[in-house]
């Protein structure tokens, strides 16, 4: 029961119950798994039939679970996209919050990102998470996914990352999987699954008009 169109410019956040289905959604359109019903169309065309690296060159995701490089970090936030250059790469660590720590490290932007390396460095979970949010969205893909990105950073932080990367990727498509719904605005689309299932969908002002399981969903985590 999921039929759905994302639109060109638009921001979405999918939201639900754990274990409602929002991972597995992504990853299907990822082509990570492939739909045994139904179809995934992208611009017309069955995304099957799609070559996949050229599919991939207009996308961008970063997972939970992302992986931390032991490189550098220019080459952890450049390392799948062709170099962007100085001006992009100072952007993005803008855009996360990372630009002063990183111009605080020994050798700044080339600092190894491991202490067994000579001269290495760790950083902090929430530090890493910031580095690959800047990776996801460095290439500025027409379609970024952000599954659960903002585990370890503070909601203040991930309001003002949120309200970069919309005000930066206008004419893309972005699409957030979250469990926090404070950086949710009102022009946002908001999707709620249940069950593998799409049970509302519509702006937050209208999901809380609608007192379903969008406003149960919102109004638990503010008595939290």
């Amino acid at each position: 029961d999921i039929s759905l169109t994302f639109e060109k410019g638009k921001t979405y956040f999918i939201v639900g119950f754990n274990g409602s289905g929002k991972t597995t959604l992504i990853k299907l359109l990822l082509r990570l798994y492939l739909p045994t019903k139904g179809e995934i169309l992208v611009d017309g065309a069955n995304i099957k039939s799609i070559n996949l690296s050229q599919y991939y060159s207009n996308i961008s995701a970063i997972f939970q679970d992302f992986i931390e490089y032991p490189f550098n970090v220019y080459e952890n936030v450049a390392i799948r996209t062709a170099d962007k250059g100085a001006h992009r790469f100072n952007q993005v660590l803008n855009d996360v919050g990372m630009y002063d720590v990183v111009n605080q490290l020994p050798s700044k932007e080339h600092t190894l990102l491991m202490r067994d390396w000579s001269g290495g460095v760790d950083l902090s979970r929430g530090q890493w998470q910031k580095l690959a949010i800047a990776r996801c969205i460095y290439g500025n893909s027409a379609i970024s996914i952000l599954d659960e990105p903002f585990s370890s950073i503070d909601a203040e932080s991930e309001s003002q990352i949120i309200s970069n990367i919309r005000t930066k990727s206008k004419q893309n498509t972005l699409i957030f999987i979250t469990h926090r719904f404070s950086s949710i605005t009102r022009e946002d689309q908001i999707i709620v699954l249940k069950d593998g299932s799409i049970v509302e969908t519509g702006t937050h002002e209208e999901l809380m008009r609608n007192k379903k399981i969008y406003f149960k969903l919102h109004d638990s985590q503010k008595l939290e």
